[in-house]
């Protein structure tokens, strides 16, 4: 126990003293020295990578300033380019469909968008051009090129509020060809339509510039004489009338037509175009009805208001065949048998009721309509004997 608690219970004690805890002692300064260094190398490599990391991060952020700086320059000059020229040829294309007025084109900065602009201004003059022929069909006659009635009453309406303000005269002539139908049945409608063309250019030939032709319907024709007063009026009346002296030449044909006109003056004939269309129209069949070659109106013709509708209702109802035929029986006294039957044309108005053929002949004979409508009843006259043979009835 002893020799245990003494520093004597080993022979190398002294040994360890002296020779191994100073060597271990000078061992752990060492690695005490080699720790701190590897600590302050540590502590150097910490600091540089965190000065690496803040630069490696500034350029990060510097790249990425710089690329939001080009990509908002790239967005002005891209909207400079190409989104505000496309806003504006949108907007172009909202008014050209509109019809409203047309928008400045963009000047273009690129080639899209000078390829487009090319393309829009193409488009707008093709629209343009086909508007202008759709306004033209639907403001002019297809066959003749003259105006028609629509054009014609847009025309009056306009002379009329121009004359208000000048206290000036305009003056409307209706005419209606005299013996078309008997031409237009006997020589075919290809003839007649020829006719009709020849009729409107020799019209237009002996008006003003500022004097409008129109054909309205079949072979009714009208003149619109602006600034021109009853006298100027009835001037034309006689130039037409003396032209219609020479005849058409027609497919090497030479036609004569003859024509009735009726003649309105703005005002003392009528305030507006409605009257001076009717009253024109009243004067018109009062000229034919009396043969006198051009009548002005005269309010006490406008008896003949009556007289007008119905004649027109006549046509009418020639062309939608909506007339009809009665067949009175006739017998033999001696023998109490059928012989045949007459054919009594009847007419069944459709606000006036029964129309007499006392009435309905005069009017188709100063229509000039007289022979189509005896072609209509002999027609159907022979179309029902077919139906009855074919039931065996003989007549």
């Amino acid at each position: 126990l002893e020799i245990h608690a003494s520093e004597k219970w080993r022979s190398d004690i002294l040994f360890l003293r002296s020779e191994v805890d100073p060597l271990l002692e000078s061992i752990w300064n060492e690695l005490l020295a080699f720790d701190a260094a590897l600590g302050n190398n540590a502590d150097m490599d910490v600091s540089m990578l965190t000065a690496l990391a803040q630069q490696q991060s500034n350029t990060i952020w510097g790249i990425g300033l710089l690329g939001i700086f080009f990509i908002v320059i790239g967005y002005f000059g891209f909207q400079r380019s190409v989104l505000t020229p496309m806003h504006i040829l949108s907007r172009a294309f909202i008014e050209e469909a509109r019809g409203g007025k047309r928008t400045k084109l963009p000047r273009p900065n690129s080639t899209e968008t000078r390829n487009l602009v090319t393309a829009f201004i193409e488009m707008r003059k093709q629209v343009h051009t086909r508007q202008e022929a759709l306004e033209h069909q639907a403001m002019h006659d297809s066959l003749t090129g003259l105006a028609n009635r629509k054009l014609l009453y847009k025309g009056l309406v306009e002379a009329i509020q121009k004359n208000n303000r000048h206290d000036d005269h305009v003056a409307l002539l209706m005419i209606d060809l005299d013996r078309f139908k008997e031409i237009n049945d006997a020589l075919g409608h290809h003839v007649g339509d020829q006719l009709l063309i020849a009729v409107g250019n020799r019209l237009a030939q002996l008006l003003r510039e500022q004097d409008t032709v129109a054909r309205l319907g079949g072979d009714e024709f009208a003149i619109l004489l602006a600034n021109a007063d009853e006298q100027q009026a009835q001037s034309v009346c006689r130039k037409v009338l003396k032209s219609f002296e020479s005849p058409f030449e027609v497919y090497d044909q030479q036609l004569f037509v003859g024509t009735s006109l009726g003649v309105a003056i703005h005002p003392q004939h009528g305030q507006d175009a409605e009257t001076l269309i009717k009253h024109a129209d009243v004067a018109m069949y009062n000229a034919k009805r009396n043969r006198l070659g051009y009548a002005l109106y005269e309010s006490s013709n406008d008896g003949d208001d009556h007289y007008l509708a119905l004649a027109n209702d006549l046509r009418s109802a020639l062309s939608e065949n909506s007339l009809d035929i009665a067949y009175q029986l006739k017998y033999d006294v001696t023998s109490d048998e059928p012989i045949g039957a007459e054919a009594l044309l009847r007419w069944n108005h459709p606000t006036l009721g029964y129309i007499s053929p006392m009435q309905i002949i005069p009017i188709a004979e100063q229509l000039g309509i007289i022979n189509r409508l005896t072609s209509w009843i002999l027609n159907r006259a022979l179309y029902q004997c077919a139906q009855w043979r074919e039931q065996g009835i003989f007549l």
